[in-house]
């Protein structure tokens, strides 16, 4: 039977583990706020670039077209998964999403603990990169990623790229998604148009070739945001389901604390009691 001290310990124990996994769960609630906070600014800011897209296409004719004809067929495929653990199956979900469709592809996986985990499955990960910690560090992942495949898509080295990513879905849930970003179909944005094309000092080609840039590095932030708030939407649920095990173990715990106590006290006044019959007899 364990003794009082020991109870003790083990309380203190689960009680400063409780406050560590409240600290957690508060900074990843934080975390998936601000994600969400930022994704009408990013949709926005996509917005814009589509109606510049279709501004300066409409100066191509109808038929003009971006990306490559007749290369290879390889495929970049971008997964965001998550830079640390502890937030439950949400690195080997995204895995699973794409682990049968690599075939012909180069895998970029964004997020150091699934690019870990892909290797350990044996996926080919052909280029890797830490994913954002902090809301203020996804502008920067992004134009890594960019920088990364981009230029190979332009000078004809990929066929197409894709992107998957998990969706947040509040409270906690989150959908698996896959977007290709290249080629970009620029008949999608004349839904924008309504304005003839403005003058211009670049051809209109060149114009929409750094137009698409720009917007496949505004899509690459809007996947990394909402990867962002559904990796820590998961850390939040977990860290729920932790808090509520200790929680238990705690009032267990507690009621076996409060047993020995009560029996150390027993025991005491047991002595107590011996001890004065032992003096009021007689020698």
């Amino acid at each position: 039977m364990e003794r009082l001290s020991e109870i003790e310990a083990r309380v203190a124990s689960f009680t400063q583990l409780q406050d560590v996994i409240g600290v957690m769960r508060s900074l990843a609630a934080t975390r998936v706020q601000q994600a969400q906070n930022s994704l009408a600014a990013i949709r926005a800011y996509s917005d814009t670039i589509g109606a510049a897209i279709a501004e300066a296409e409409s100066g191509l004719g109808r038929d003009a077209r971006h990306g490559a004809t007749g290369g290879p067929a390889l495929r970049g495929v971008i997964l965001f998964c998550g830079e640390h653990g502890f937030c439950g199956a949400f690195n080997e979900r995204l895995l699973e999403a794409v682990a049968d469709s690599l075939q012909g592809a180069e895998l970029y996986i964004v997020g150091s603990r699934g690019a870990l985990m892909a290797q350990e499955r044996r996926l080919g990960v052909a280029w890797n990169t830490p994913m954002a910690t902090n809301i203020g560090a996804i502008t920067t992942v992004a134009h890594v990623v960019a920088e990364a495949l981009y230029d190979r898509f332009s000078r004809g080295a990929m066929a197409e790229v894709t992107m998957t990513f998990a969706r947040y879905g509040g409270h906690g849930r989150f959908s698996i998604e896959r977007e290709v970003l290249l080629p970009l179909d620029l008949g999608r944005f004349r839904g924008y148009l309504t304005r003839p094309a403005p003058l211009s000092n670049l051809a209109a080609a060149v114009l929409i070739d750094r137009l698409i840039g720009e917007y496949f590095y505004a899509q690459l932030v809007r996947g990394a945001t909402e990867s962002f708030a559904s990796e820590n939407a998961a850390r939040v649920a977990l860290t729920q389901s932790a808090r509520h095990a200790i929680e238990a173990r705690l009032e267990e715990l507690s009621g076996a604390q409060r047993l020995l106590r009560q029996q150390e006290i027993t025991n005491e006044i047991l002595e107590v009691i011996s001890g004065a019959e032992a003096l009021a007899r007689p020698d």
